[in-house]
């Protein structure tokens, strides 16, 4: 059985674990700035200025934006924290049907184990780059321990599902590699 979500669960576990700071702000705004920000601003720079002073203008410009969103996430409320904090209780929840007792505590000590890129066809034969996340989760055991489970996140890159499941053929590659 597979769990399809809107986010992140390692950018979600960052999210609540770190301060607000420069990389959490660029994490959580990339699309922003890659669709909005970038096209807007090098348009704007191109029209007024010299096609060889754009990328430094450009720099500035970010790092200036960069520092007003930071300023004013840190005085107010942090939305993204708040968000991932909702998004990792619902999980937590969701979890329990493929039979992973965890609770959002323990789903924020999860670790990223391993990571890699594919190609492959989708059903319209139509080639999409996926990204697969291989992450331990602590769960309680039949009999109350806490032990680690493998769980697998699929995402196709420009998407917004990411897709997890329970089990990981990493989990199993590393078993076998720590036996030998």
């Amino acid at each position: 059985m597979k769990i399809i979500v809107n986010f992140d669960l390692i950018n979600s576990i960052k999210n609540v674990n770190e301060s607000m700071g420069p990389m959490k702000v660029i994490r959580n705004r990339k699309v922003q700035w890659a669709k909005f920000y970038f096209p807007l601003y090098t348009i704007v720079d191109m029209t007024f200025n010299k096609i060889e002073d754009v990328p430094f203008i450009l720099s500035l410009q970010f790092s200036f934006l960069l520092f007003l969103e930071m300023i004013v996430h840190s005085k107010g409320l942090d939305e993204f924290k708040d968000k991932s904090l909702e998004d990792l209780h619902n999980l937590a929840e969701k979890l329990n049907y493929l039979n992973i007792d965890t609770s959002y505590d323990l789903l924020l000590n999860s670790q990223l184990v391993g990571k890699d890129y594919n190609i492959r066809l989708n059903e319209n034969k139509i080639p999409e780059f996926v990204e697969s996340k291989y992450i331990l989760v602590p769960s309680y055991s039949y009999h109350g321990n806490i032990k680690s489970t493998a769980l697998h996140q699929e995402h196709v890159i420009g998407s917004n599902d990411y897709v997890i499941s329970s089990g990981s053929k990493f989990k199993r590659k590393q078993l076998v590699y720590s036996n030998v």
